[in-house]
């Protein structure tokens, strides 16, 4: 991975200030007392290559990132990352089936692989964010199965950015405050994907 350990990485806009779920990791978890310092990583580095064996867990503090997948030569966009999500670990029984790219400068903290049992002992509160993370994974996915399904091109893309957005200002818990909502980092490569 193509990191500067200890650079700071701008929050997109949208997103200043550190979002809810980062802020209750940081806080309410023991996480750092087993990662490596933080990392930062600019638009389009790979995070984790697809193939690669035994990756750490990482968690997104800021920025954001594209999970793809490649077969026969065509990238498919399996989830959209934001601040506060977790990826990594996926390859426990071999090599990870995704990759991870950077759309935005990111800022990621790291768990190694040797450390990631040690932590998931040792803090109760993490264990449940980690837990409540991959449902929240599964249940993204269940949503864009079904925007993927929708008859019309028009239909299925509206259907992944309103996910998105309410992902996004949840995230940075806006919407009731009537701020403006975060800025997606999309481009037509990946509205395509």
């Amino acid at each position: 991975m193509n990191l500067e350990p200890g650079a700071q990485a701008p929050a997109p806009a949208g997103l200043r200030s550190r979002p809810a779920a980062v802020e209750r990791l940081l806080t309410r978890t023991r996480i750092r007392d087993f990662a490596e310092p933080d990392t930062v990583g600019h638009k389009g580095v790979r995070l984790v290559r697809q193939g690669a064996g035994a990756t750490p867990l990482h968690v997104l503090l800021s920025g954001w990132a594209a999970r793809t997948c490649t077969t026969v030569g065509e990238a498919t966009l399996l989830d959209l990352l934001m601040p506060g999500d977790v990826f990594g670990l996926d390859a426990e029984a071999g090599v990870s089936d995704y990759a991870v790219v950077a759309l935005t400068t990111v800022r990621v903290l790291t768990v190694p692989r040797a450390r990631w049992s040690e932590l998931f002992n040792a803090d109760p509160e993490f264990r449940q964010l980690y837990v409540q993370s991959l449902t929240d994974q599964a249940a993204r996915a269940r949503r864009r199965l079904l925007a993927l399904n929708a008859r019309t091109p028009a239909a299925k893309l509206c259907g992944v950015l309103l996910d998105l957005h309410d992902r996004a200002c949840a995230a940075a818990e806006l919407g009731e405050t009537g701020d403006e909502g975060p800025e997606l980092p999309l481009s037509r490569s990946l509205a395509g994907a």
